[in-house]
């Protein structure tokens, strides 16, 4: 088993096709790129879940030589709708089983699901480490609010968090000094957006003369600077393809002086906007589970949380992800956020002002 503190800091996302995908998008190309990550010496963390594929992510790390897993840290998450104390248990045995492992050493709720109280989350955590079914805790997509909870009743078990970080969506940073204050890892997925960046041409020209300088690619450079942002990051790009990951696992291995830095700092910057809601665009052909007001307070897509009970959270102060936008003819539709939409809706009704991110 991998050390806490020899954790590095590249690892391997190895979620395709998303959180939700009922069906496997995995590959000959994804297996040979997990393979040659884990004979690697630059990481050694690999992040999975058992929604990933509906399980096909943690079946093919599971068949992975025990020798091999070993000398990684893995780490698997509870989806939301099963954070209640049975379900969370019988959901980590079932990832224990797909992973083929006596103890998987993070255990992370996917989500939050405020139907589901805090002490019920940490009591089924408890239960499975008093069985050495896992070693440590940590909460993905989770506001700060939420965290510091958690730390005060898990202390030295809770020691990671995970949420997404990139050069158009730096929402995180208000969480980075809490987490070095508390020696908590931050785990960041999605650096380069889900593979959707394009470089605007003002990000090019400040990216071009960096890579003539470090003798690195703008991908590597990107994941410099996102790294340079804390020693506690750990990156978590995905890839399919050995030559990325390649250059994935050697972005580390120089670093940015600080006035590049600052230059990168001034050009990358994240794209809000304040709108009403009601100038947002939320109808989608293929999103079929909540199209009108009323949908949202039935809770028709048996979403979880549902957004009746996350309105009351927005309310008593908790900070979500930002709801992303998609910009098509000078028109706002929401890109990803139907949940959070619907939730700022019902807690502020539709003339309410919030800031919301162009994706």
């Amino acid at each position: 088993m991998i050390n806490f503190d020899k954790i590095k800091r590249i690892g391997l996302g190895f979620g395709f096709g998303g959180a939700f995908s009922k069906e496997s998008k995995y590959n000959l190309h994804h297996k040979k790129t997990l393979k040659f990550f884990c004979k690697s010496k630059s990481g050694n963390f690999i992040d999975t879940s058992i929604s990933y594929g509906n399980g096909e992510s943690e079946k093919i790390i599971g068949k992975l030589k025990d020798s091999i897993k070993k000398k990684n840290f893995i780490s698997t998450k509870v989806t939301a709708e099963n954070l209640k104390f049975d379900r969370f248990i019988n959901s980590t045995l079932k990832s224990l089983e797909n992973l083929n492992l006596k103890t998987i050493d993070l255990i992370q709720p996917h989500w939050p699901n405020y139907d589901v109280k805090n002490d019920e989350i940490i009591k089924a955590f408890n239960y499975l480490k008093k069985n050495k079914k896992v070693r440590f805790f940590g909460l993905s997509n989770y506001d700060l609010k939420d965290i510091k909870y958690f730390k005060k009743k898990l202390k030295g078990s809770f020691k990671f968090i995970q949420d997404e970080f990139s050069i158009r969506d730096r929402s995180l940073e208000n969480k980075i000094k809490f987490c070095e204050k508390n020696n908590i890892k931050i785990v960041c997925y999605s650096p380069f957006g889900s593979g959707e960046i394009v470089f605007s041409n003002k990000e090019n020209e400040i990216l071009s003369p960096l890579m003539k300088k470090y003798n690195r690619s703008k991908y590597s450079i990107t994941l410099n600077y996102l790294a340079s942002k804390s020693k506690n990051i750990i990156l978590i790009p995905h890839t399919k393809k050995i030559l990325h990951l390649k250059d994935n696992l050697s972005s580390l291995k120089f670093k940015l002086k600080p006035t590049d830095i600052r230059k990168l700092d001034n050009c990358f910057k994240p794209n809000f906007v304040n709108l009403k809601l009601k100038q947002v665009i939320y109808f989608n052909k293929k999103y079929k589970k909540i199209t009108c007001l009323r949908d949202a307070l039935l809770n028709k897509g048996n979403l979880s949380p549902s957004p009746k009970k996350l309105s009351i959270k927005i309310k008593e102060g908790h900070k979500l992800k930002p709801i992303k936008l998609k910009k098509i003819k000078n028109k706002f539709h929401i890109k990803e956020g139907r949940l959070r939409y619907w939730a700022h809706v019902l807690a502020y009704g539709w003339s309410k002002k919030i800031k919301m991110m162009i994706a």
